[in-house]
């Protein structure tokens, strides 16, 4: 039975970690490429700004803004653990969650974007990213450091999440001195990556191994 239609596209972090779940929960999800801004009258229908993911439930439910579609598909499994034991667990998985859409992934697109010619080159912006993204993932690697995943004694939705939001950073900046000086990161980053969930939507993990720098 279709669960419905997820509107993303290949190498986009708030996509991937959507079809994880729908992966993990076995949701028969059809992934439909879009790629704003190039959208057409049809699906701003959908999503008046136009941007992704965007779900749209065989029951005709449409949803946006990827923390709220994560939650809505791992709630979907009556068993999942990925929500947490209690409702501090529950609390602390939002609260990675937001901290990586809002303070790590736009920060770290700052810094590789203008590399890969998704920006505008500006050596001052590049900087200010660098450094912003830096203090974030600074954050993460002190949490780490006594525990094995971001919340909790097991893997949970906050792990799925921010592993997704963090992918593209190693891609392109966060190559093997960095990741030498952030072992607890890099530790986790493997782990979750290594989940075979994960696995089915992204086979191989890829790890820069000389950041991309100023030209």
């Amino acid at each position: 039975m279709s669960f419905g239609k997820l509107y993303g596209f290949e190498g986009n972090s708030r996509s991937t970690v959507l079809r994880v779940i729908a992966k993990q929960n076995n949701l028969n999800l059809e992934f439909i490429e879009v790629r704003p801004p190039d959208v057409d009258a049809e699906y701003l229908k959908l999503n008046l700004l136009g941007r992704v993911p965007t779900f749209v439930g065989d029951n005709g439910f449409i949803l946006t803004e990827v923390m709220a579609i994560a939650i809505y598909f791992t709630r979907q499994s009556k068993e999942t653990r990925l929500l947490g034991n209690n409702e501090e667990e529950f609390a602390s998985i939002i609260r990675w969650m937001s901290f990586s859409n809002t303070e790590v992934l736009p920060k770290l697109g700052g810094w590789f974007r203008p590399f890969i010619g998704k920006d505008p080159y500006n050596r001052e912006r590049i900087d200010e990213s660098k450094k912003s993204a830096s203090i974030a993932l600074l954050v993460l690697e002190q949490h780490l450091d006594t525990r094995q995943y971001l919340v909790g004694s097991g893997l949970t939705l906050a792990d799925f999440f921010t592993a997704s939001m963090i992918s593209r950073g190693f891609m392109y900046v966060l190559d093997k001195a960095w990741r030498a000086k952030h072992p607890n990161i890099t530790r986790w980053y493997e782990t979750v990556t290594s989940h075979p969930s994960w696995k089915a939507i992204m086979p191989t993990t890829v790890m820069i191994g000389d950041s991309l720098e100023y030209v």
